[in-house]
């Protein structure tokens, strides 16, 4: 995939005013991972993924590039996946 944009982190951080030192804390993950993630040199798990989402308060699709040009079996994983983990996330938010 080489340096394909694929997430949305840095935006979302400039967004909610929060900085990758913080997320890589909250994380205990270096802020040199953060800035590869931002920088989309390399991607996160799901399990990371699933944690940004949380610790950030928002959808995993939200920190999600959503690309025509994505080969569709490939899109089609990630959906999935992303269904699953939503499917989850949304059980820890009903009372």
């Amino acid at each position: 995939m080489g340096t394909t944009n694929l997430n949305r982190l840095k935006i979302v951080l400039v967004e909610q005013n929060k900085t990758g030192k913080l997320l890589a804390e909250q994380l205990g993950k270096s802020t040199c991972s953060i800035s590869k993630w931002c920088q989309n040199t390399v991607q996160r798990d799901l399990q990371t993924l699933d944690k940004n989402s949380r610790l950030l308060d928002i959808y995993i699709k939200d920190l999600l590039v959503i690309n025509k040009n994505i080969p569709i079996f490939e899109y089609r994983q990630l959906v999935k996946t992303e269904s699953q983990i939503t499917m989850r996330n949304e059980q820890y938010i009903k009372p």
